[in-house]
């Protein structure tokens, strides 16, 4: 069932953070309006936890290899034609456009693991999302990704974990820790909105939204 308020929440991240971009920066043209679009940047974090509830709900009811078609459908043809677009501009304005090695890798959005640089740093957000779909596959393919009692919170422990010690040192090669709460409390709350949450998932939940609150307030100074 496609839930319309969700769809709206959509809509206003994405304004959140177009107005961000372009009203929030130095000198901005509207100070009046930059004092209010500064917060823009929480359009993304929100966007992280609009994909947990809505892949949780997703998962529930497809297949792996189905789940694995829909998600790259909806995330890789619109990737490709803003690549191709942005590097063809960057062909015909800039004194070092990508070459064609760096364009064809960064098709495949894993040239982060090769050590390409984004030809477009905006579509970082579309990597973390892809490492997060991966993992949940991974869960799929596990039979496992109904025991939510299991593996939010150790996952939520991992992510705590890496933040506070740096330890594991190589989790964000398979999800990016910095931000795992809010794609764990977007899957918190789709377990509660489906009546599959417990007093487990809800104590995730209350860790996962302080720990989200932390984050979004440290990232404010960048």
């Amino acid at each position: 069932m496609r839930l319309q308020a969700l769809d709206l929440l959509r809509f206003i991240a994405a304004l959140a953070v177009v107005f961000y971009h372009y009203l929030a920066q130095p000198n901005p043209p509207f100070p009046q309006l930059a004092a209010i679009a500064q917060y823009g940047y929480l359009g993304v974090p929100l966007f992280f936890m609009i994909s947990g509830f809505v892949i949780a709900a997703s998962a529930e009811r497809r297949s792996p290899v189905t789940f694995l078609i829909s998600r790259g459908a909806r995330l890789y043809p619109a990737f490709w034609i803003g690549v191709l677009f942005t590097a063809s501009i960057s062909y015909a304005l800039s004194d070092a456009p990508p070459t064609i090695k760096e364009v064809l890798i960064n098709l495949t959005m894993l040239n982060d693991y090769l050590g390409i640089r984004n030809i477009d740093g905006v579509y970082w957000t579309l990597q973390v999302e892809l490492k997060f779909y991966a993992c949940i596959f991974l869960l799929m393919l596990l039979k496992s990704f109904h025991r939510y009692n299991i593996w939010l919170p150790i996952w939520l422990a991992l992510t705590l974990s890496n933040l506070i010690t740096g330890q594991p040192s190589k989790m964000g090669w398979f999800i990016n820790p910095g931000y795992s709460c809010y794609f764990i409390s977007g899957i918190c709350l789709c377990l509660i909105w489906d009546n599959k949450h417990s007093t487990i998932t809800n104590l995730t939940l209350a860790i996962a939204s302080l720990l989200c609150i932390v984050q979004s307030y440290q990232q404010a100074n960048g």
